[in-house]
C-alpha cells in the first residue's frame, strides 16, 4: 500500500520533470537560457523516527539540503529590463491566474494562464492549470491520512509513552520523535546535545516499541484512504500517464 502511494508520487515527479523540459524549450524560443532544476526527488515517507540506537550513535542523519535554483541565479544576473522580459516569458501575466479548487476542500491553487509554464501545462493536460489538482493529489496523497492518524487515541497514547520516557531522560517538552529529530536538525545533528537527544530518542522508541506500533496505526488510515479514493486515484494515474505521453510526443 505504501509502495502504491510512493509510485503515484514518483509518477507526478516524472510529470514535473517533463514539464520542466517543455519549459526549457519554450524559454529557449524566447531567447533565454533555462535549466531543469537539479532537485532531489521528494520522499513520500521521510524517515524522522524508527532509528535504532546503533544508527544514531553519532546523532541523527543530516537532512539533505536543496541546491540553489540555477534559474533564479540566472534571472538575478540579468538586467532589470531583461529580467522583466524573462519573467513575462516564464509566468505570463501574473494578474491573470487560472484557479483550481482542490477536491479535498483545502483551498485553491493558482496557475499561470499564459507564459511558458502555462504552455507546458496545456501541452500535457489540455489547458493551463488543468493539471494542478491532479499534481496536488499525487504529491500529497498520504498527508490527510497521516494527519488523521496523529489524532488517533492509540497514537496519542503512544506518543505520550515516548514523551514520558524522554522526560525521564532529561528531555522535556518533546511530544513525539519527529520533534526530537527536528530539534536536532535545527541545532546541528553533531552538536553533543543533539547526539544525546538522538540516542535517548532511539532508546525510548525501543522501550515503548514505537516504530512498529506507529506503522500499524498509520497504515490503518492509509489503507482506509486508498480504499475510499480508489476511483479518484486510478483517474490520477491515468491523467499522469497521458500527460507523460503528450510531453514525450512534443519533445520528440
Amino acid at each position: 500500500m505504501r509502495a502504491e502511494i510512493e509510485a503515484v508520487h514518483a509518477l507526478s515527479q516524472t510529470v514535473g520533470d517533463f514539464e520542466s523540459r517543455l519549459v526549457v524549450e519554450c524559454m529557449r524560443e524566447h531567447g533565454f537560457a533555462h535549466a531543469v532544476p537539479n532537485v532531489p526527488p521528494a520522499v513520500t515517507f521521510p524517515k524522522t523516527h524508527g532509528f535504532s540506537p546503533a544508527e544514531v550513535s553519532g546523532g541523527f542523519p543530516k537532512e539533505s539540503s536543496v541546491p540553489p535554483d540555477p534559474n533564479a541565479v540566472y534571472a538575478k544576473a540579468l538586467s532589470p529590463s531583461e529580467r522583466k522580459r524573462y519573467n513575462n516569458a516564464l509566468f505570463g501575466d501574473r494578474d491573470e491566474l487560472v484557479t483550481h479548487t482542490l477536491n479535498d476542500g483545502s483551498g485553491e491553487i493558482g496557475s499561470p494562464s499564459s507564459g511558458c509554464i502555462a504552455e507546458a501545462e496545456a501541452t500535457m493536460f489540455g489547458e493551463p492549470g488543468a493539471g494542478a489538482g491532479v499534481m496536488y493529489l499525487a504529491g500529497n496523497l498520504a498527508n490527510s491520512a497521516l494527519l488523521a492518524a496523529q489524532e488517533d487515541k492509540d497514537m496519542v497514547a503512544l506518543d505520550a509513552s515516548w514523551s514520558e520516557c524522554m522526560t525521564s531522560a532529561g528531555h522535556e517538552g518533546l511530544d513525539e520523535p519527529d520533534a526530537a529529530f527536528g530539534q536536532a536538525q535545527q541545532a546541528g545533528v553533531r552538536v553533543p546535545a543533539s547526539v544525546r537527544v538522538a540516542k535517548d530518542s532511539a532508546t525510548c522508541e525501543v522501550k515503548v516499541d514505537y516504530a512498529s506500533r506507529r506503522l500499524a496505526i498509520e497504515d490503518r488510515y492509509l489503507t482506509g484512504m486508498m480504499d475510499a479514493r480508489e476511483g479518484e486515484i486510478v483517474g490520477v494515474r491515468d491523467s499522469l500517464d497521458q500527460a507523460i505521453g503528450r510531453a514525450e510526443a512534443a519533445l520528440a
